[in-house]
């Protein structure tokens, strides 16, 4: 008889099921062309710098996720000396963003063949509309029976909050039969350990863990994670 480590599995969604990159890069430049911007690697660049830093801020509680939104595209048109709306240009991002449902390679099939034994939930910061559009169009909705956005919980990840809401919206009482499985190790893994609950780094380009962020699994693909969840098991 199989015997799974854990009931409950929290799965970050940007950069761990869907390839963000690739659904940022589409909507960049369709919102670039849309306001007759030139859009190239450049570009696509200095927004992710700038983005990257302001989703920090967002994760220490420094800003607001409004600000975060208008900021990054208000920056971006400062810098190359654009003319158009901050909000506008966010709204026509994120309206081409929703369209993006790409999936990071093993997302898929590991959705599959957990979602028969373990209960997943996706766990996000991201944007709730967004998101949740992104899913209704994914080939891993069929498998995911929950959604936890920050948005909706009141709280983001690392903060506790945000757990105790995913596991009160789960149904899930029990902390050692919960896992969260994602990329950033100040949100998901150091947010996770904190709360007391297992936690996975899905670190796929073998980046090193400069502050020794304590986490208890650190898989290089989705492939690897049925092996943690059923002992001695393997997709």
């Amino acid at each position: 008889m199989q015997v799974n480590k854990f009931d409950l599995i929290l799965l970050d969604a940007d950069g761990t099921l869907f390839d963000f990159d690739r659904a940022e890069d589409f909507a960049l430049g369709r919102t670039f062309a849309h306001y007759g911007f030139s859009y190239d690697a450049e570009v696509r660049d200095s927004y992710r710098t700038i983005n990257r830093r302001l989703w920090q801020d967002f994760d220490q509680g420094k800003i607001g996720k409004p600000e975060l939104l208008t900021a990054r595209f208000r920056r971006l048109l400062d810098q190359y000396g654009l003319a158009a709306d901050a909000a506008a240009c966010n709204n026509y991002y994120l309206e081409q963003l929703a369209a993006g449902s790409q999936l990071l390679d093993g997302a898929l099939e590991v959705c599959r063949r957990l979602a028969g034994s373990c209960f997943l939930a996706i766990a996000t910061n991201g944007v709730s509309g967004t998101q949740k559009s992104r899913l209704a169009q994914s080939a891993i909705r069929p498998y995911i029976r929950q959604i936890i956005v920050s948005e909706d919980a009141g709280f983001a990840k690392p903060h506790a909050g945000f757990f105790e809401y995913a596991l009160r919206l789960c149904g899930q009482r029990e902390k050692s039969r919960t896992i969260i499985v994602g990329d950033n190790l100040d949100a998901d893994i150091a947010g996770g350990a904190d709360f007391g609950i297992a936690t996975c780094w899905y670190n796929p380009a073998g980046r090193p863990n400069d502050r020794c962020v304590a986490c208890d699994y650190v898989i290089r693909s989705l492939y690897e994670l049925p092996g943690l969840i059923f002992p001695a098991d393997a997709l």
